[in-house]
């Protein structure tokens, strides 16, 4: 069984529940507030993860701060493969070759 990183603090539930809509609003609403999960990660690569890759920055949260055997963490990885992998069919839909104007 692996060890979290982060033992002693966990996740509050609001942050894993409202980042499972909104990743990228969670995130930097929680740091205003001053309650964002720390992580290993160096400055740079969490404000660059923000911007552009705001899920996987909160799985690594979840990883670092509860392991990878906690249920949240394999929500946050279903719910990130759905969205990654179905925004591509819609933006095709939307914006590809077969629409008429």
């Amino acid at each position: 069984m692996e060890t979290p990183i982060f033992s002693s603090q966990p996740i509050d539930v609001v942050f894993l529940v409202f980042s499972l809509f909104f990743p990228r609003i969670s995130i930097i609403g929680f740091f205003f507030f001053d309650s964002l999960p720390a992580t290993t990660l160096n400055n740079l690569l969490s404000v660059l993860l923000t911007v552009f890759f705001p899920r996987i920055l909160v799985i690594i949260m979840i990883a670092q701060h509860m392991g990878t055997q906690n249920p949240w963490f394999w929500i946050h990885i279903v719910v990130a493969l759905l969205v990654y992998l179905s925004g591509s069919k819609w933006s095709k839909r939307r914006f590809g070759k077969g629409r008429k104007d």
